[in-house]
């Protein structure tokens, strides 16, 4: 008994043991591997994981602006109620936080139905940040769809909700109860022939089940030249396969998103979801109608709110004897979740406008009927209003429906060249009654009327040939990008101003907006200097068009940097592969993509000195590349300038071009603490600024902000906390006040 006894005793303690000596082995993970873990996470869009730890500190320092803003923006992406998030953002705006906080202040303003508070925060954003940093945040389409929704909501037929049934993402389409369908509707688009990468991880299709007939079948796959999803359709052939995927065409697809479409059993009304065209947000549903005699779809249009919202709005299946509707949202629902709405397919109650808050957000959550149609009808909407196909074409004053800029310039265009030619015709008929008048009064009269005709005329053909010129414009950017733009920009345009200064007497000129034109910056011509290769330049860069770089020859991806010190000028951030011809026949050009997303960064040239980067510099913010600015790489690493420059240049020991092993950027490499002095001193001791100066490294970043009698100064950054504590003391003897010195974690100032 006793020998058992001391052999399950052995078992145990030897068990311990082991585990004692696992647990020894296992680095033991500090409060800073969190943090920079959950950083990552944030960097990367991976809220869910990223909120964790936030959340935790945010508990233990809820006044804390910077948990406020991390919460903040991570609650926008993982909960549907804003509320939370809203009024977290708003707290860390009011403090030292990064400036998207405003961004995101819109996004959630914008989920909220305040739409006028979400363009307020838009625009501060835009004031604040670079183009660069506005282009990377996609913020004009933000704009747009707060525009569009304003529009949208603004006038509104409220739907019959028969039934709303919540449902997991991954099982929606089980609620989409069709008996009359002959087919089936699937979560997964068929790989027809295509790369398995190509498919849309989150679709739905309907795929017909008779086999006898040529159906053709529309789904969605990834557009392998943009990034971006489109629909497709393919054709069932006689022997039961299917054709090619053929894409529906740009009147349907755009550079967005496009997914979850349906062919009507009727066999021309086609509906879909999409995040272009003019979304109010997210997913948004339209319907296109198949024209026999033009072989072409009609433009898409908007369903409307509140079928649609700011949340993601998609796959509208209406039931073949047209009684009912069946479409899937987002609002309102956990992340995992959608609500699937039965409505009535005839909607006849009437339009609602000018609605109050409460209603359009009581509205929006498309709660069951359950009172006879018309009950809840308000006073104000007896009079005759729009019917729904007029509501979703309306535009208000200032152009807010997003439209196709290339056409609705050309039309303009049109009309003001004909307007000019009819006047010159006119012109031609005063001058031949110039010639016959008989009296000096009559002479007068018809001089006056020329003169004012040709004043006329010089107005109006110099809108037309700018409107001409922007067309060109357009077209050259469509051959370069192979895509089309859309952009809305809400100020007045220079054409704008000049078509309001027409004179006024001409009644036939209409003052019409423009503000949904294209906006471009200027195509640079090509000098003759240009044309060919230049001298190649012993910094390896130089100019060759046509571009060495083309669909045999790619622009490469990740390629393995050269080792020791090389600058290089970053061209630009994009969510999608460029066309070599959009970077006017650079060489070398190399593309370096972000882990964790689909962010792309543009480089061009090898420069073993910053002088030597810093001459070709002009030359390329010349040819377009406005934001364009100087990097440093430390064999393969980004680095900060300023260290590339301490570090002094080393030769490249490896040719450029040597593509062995890509080499990915490391960010969680890069991510350290920082310090930064901060103080306090009293306006009138401003003169003490100047002496404090020779005390602080030309490296280092000054902030001031005044406050009343108050100047609040932080200096920025330091590598090392013995850095800022000998420059503290060097400090303190001239400002007379203690100087504190705060730990930061990353740039975006995450206090430790």
């Amino acid at each position: 008994m006793v020998q058992r006894f001391l052999n399950e005793f052995s078992c145990v303690l030897a068990l311990l043991l082991l585990s004692l000596t696992i647990s020894a082995q296992e680095p033991k993970k500090t409060e800073f591997d969190e943090l920079k873990q959950a950083h990552l996470e944030f960097k990367n869009k991976d809220f869910n994981k990223a909120y964790g730890y936030f959340q935790k500190m945010y508990e233990q320092y809820p006044k804390d602006p910077t948990y406020n803003y991390y919460t903040g923006v991570c609650l926008l992406f993982i909960d549907k109620n804003s509320e939370k998030g809203l009024k977290r953002l708003r707290l860390a705006a009011t403090n030292d936080v990064p400036d998207d906080v405003y961004f995101y202040l819109g996004l959630a303003y914008h989920n909220s139905y305040l739409f006028d508070d979400a363009l307020k925060n838009y625009y501060w954003f835009e004031k604040k940040a670079s183009k660069k940093k506005a282009n990377e945040y996609d913020l004009q389409n933000y704009i747009n769809k707060t525009l569009n929704a304003k529009s949208l909501t603004a006038v509104y037929v409220n739907p019959t909700i028969i039934t709303k049934e919540l449902a997991s993402k991954n099982k929606f389409v089980n609620q989409y109860e069709v008996p009359a369908l002959d087919g089936k509707f699937s979560l997964k688009a068929p790989s027809f022939n295509n790369h398995p990468d190509s498919t849309a991880k989150f679709t739905a299709m309907y795929m017909p089940n008779n086999p006898e007939r040529n159906e053709i079948v529309y789904y969605t796959i990834r557009n392998e030249k943009r990034g971006d999803l489109d629909i497709y359709k393919s054709t069932r052939k006689a022997d039961g396969t299917w054709s090619e995927p053929e894409n529906v065409g740009d009147i349907i697809n755009t550079p967005y998103d496009d997914n979850f479409p349906y062919l009507h059993s009727d066999g021309s009304t086609f509906y879909f979801a999409s995040k272009g065209h003019y979304s109010m947000g997210g997913y948004d549903i339209y319907k296109t109608v198949w024209s026999w005699e033009k072989k072409q779809w009609s433009k898409p249009e908007n369903i409307g709110f509140p079928i649609n919202s700011p949340f993601d709005d998609f796959f509208f299946v209406p039931s073949p004897d047209e009684k009912f509707i069946y479409f899937t949202s987002t609002r309102d629902c956990s992340v995992d979740e959608s609500y699937v709405f039965k409505i009535n397919f005839t909607n006849d109650n009437s339009p609602l406008n000018q609605v109050a808050y409460n209603d359009l957000i009581n509205h929006a959550k498309l709660t069951i009927s359950t009172t006879e149609k018309g009950e809840n009808k308000s006073e104000k909407n007896n009079k005759s209003k729009p019917t729904q196909n007029e509501i979703v074409k309306l535009e208000s004053k200032e152009n807010f429906i997003l439209k196709n800029e290339y056409d609705s310039l050309l039309n303009e265009a049109m009309k003001y060249q004909l307007k000019a030619d009819s006047m010159k015709w006119v012109i031609d008929s005063k001058r031949s009654q110039l010639s016959e008048a008989q009296t000096n009064e009559q002479q007068q009269k018809l001089s006056k009327e020329i003169l004012q005709l040709e004043t006329n005329i010089y107005s109006t053909q110099k809108i037309a040939d700018q409107l001409y010129g922007r067309v060109r414009e357009i077209e050259q950017l469509n051959l370069a990008s192979k895509t089309t733009r859309y952009e809305v920009k809400p100020e007045k345009t220079d054409l704008e101003q000049s078509i309001k200064n027409l004179p006024k007497n001409n009644a036939e000129i209409k003052n019409n907006s423009l503000s949904d034109s294209i906006i471009l910056k200027p195509i640079i011509q090509p000098k003759e200097d240009d044309l060919g290769i230049e001298e190649k330049s012993t910094t390896d860069f130089y100019i060759k068009t046509p571009s060495i770089y083309n669909a045999k020859n790619p622009i490469p991806t990740n390629e393995r940097l050269p080792k020791g010190i090389v600058y290089m000028i970053q061209l630009g951030a994009f969510t999608a592969s460029k066309n070599p011809e959009s970077f006017h026949g650079f060489t070398p050009i190399t593309c370096i993509t972000k882990q964790g997303t689909n962010l792309r960064k543009y480089y061009t040239g090898r420069f073993l000195t910053l002088k030597d980067a810093e001459k070709v510099l002009p030359k390329i913010k010349n040819k377009g590349f406005k934001d364009a600015y100087i990097v440093a790489f430390n064999s393969g690493k980004l680095i900060p300038v300023n260290d590339a420059i301490k570090l002094g240049s080393r030769k490249p020991t490896e040719s450029s071009t040597n593509k062995v092993q890509p080499v990915i950027q490391d960010e969680s490499q890069e991510l350290s603490i920082q310090y930064a002095l901060k103080f306090e001193i009293n306006s009138q001791d401003s003169v003490l600024l100047d002496k404090m100066k020779p005390h602080i490294p030309e490296n280092a970043k000054t902030n001031q902000v005044v406050k009343g009698n108050i100047i609040f100064i932080s200096i920025d950054w330091f590598t090392s906390f013995d850095e800022a504590y000998k420059i503290k003391k060097n400090l303190e003897p001239i400002v007379n006040k203690e100087v504190e010195i705060h730990a930061f974690f990353d740039e975006i100032k995450i206090p430790l």
